[in-house]
C-alpha cells in the first residue's frame, strides 16, 4: 500500500533510540526500522501530496527519493565534528537547482520532538526578497 497512513510510535522510538546511540553500529543494527517506519511512510507521503504540490507550482519536484523530496539521514561528512545521523528527517518540495532559490519550498519534518510543516525560502537571494 502506497496510500500515507501516518506514522508509527515506532518513529519516534527510533528517533529516541538514535539520539541515545548515535553511531553507526547502532543504525545499522536498526536500518531496516529506519526504513519502515520513517523512509517508507516519507515515501508514501510524498506521493500522496504531490498533485497538490503540483497544482500550487508545476515545477515542482515530486519524486519520492532521497536527495529528491527525501532527506538524507546521514550527515553532512564534511562536518565530521557533526553527529553521523541526523535526528529528525524531513520532506521538501522545491524546483530544481538554481531555480529553487528564487521560489518557495515548502516542506514537512519529523523528529522525536514533533513535527513542523511549512512554506518558505532557503538562501533567497536578494533580488528575491526585493522582489517581496
Amino acid at each position: 500500500n502506497d496510500s500515507f497512513n501516518g506514522f508509527s510510535p515506532n518513529a519516534v522510538a527510533f528517533f529516541e533510540g538514535l539520539a541515545a546511540n548515535n553511531t553507526k553500529a547502532w543504525f545499522e543494527a536498526h536500518r531496516s526500522d529506519y526504513e519502515k517506519y520513517l523512509l517508507e511512510p516519507l515515501k508514501s507521503l510524498v506521493i500522496d501530496l504531490s498533485g497538490a504540490m503540483l497544482e500550487i507550482d508545476p515545477d515542482l519536484i515530486t519524486i519520492p527519493v532521497v536527495d529528491k523530496t527525501i532527506s538524507r539521514i546521514n550527515a553532512n561528512p564534511l562536518f565530521p565534528q557533526q553527529i553521523p545521523y541526523k535526528t529528525r528527517l524531513w520532506i521538501s518540495f522545491k524546483r530544481p537547482s538554481p531555480d529553487w532559490k528564487t521560489a518557495p519550498c515548502f516542506f514537512f519534518e519529523i523528529s522525536a520532538d514533533g513535527y513542523r510543516y511549512g512554506m518558505g525560502f532557503y538562501s533567497a537571494m536578494k533580488e528575491t526578497m526585493d522582489r517581496l
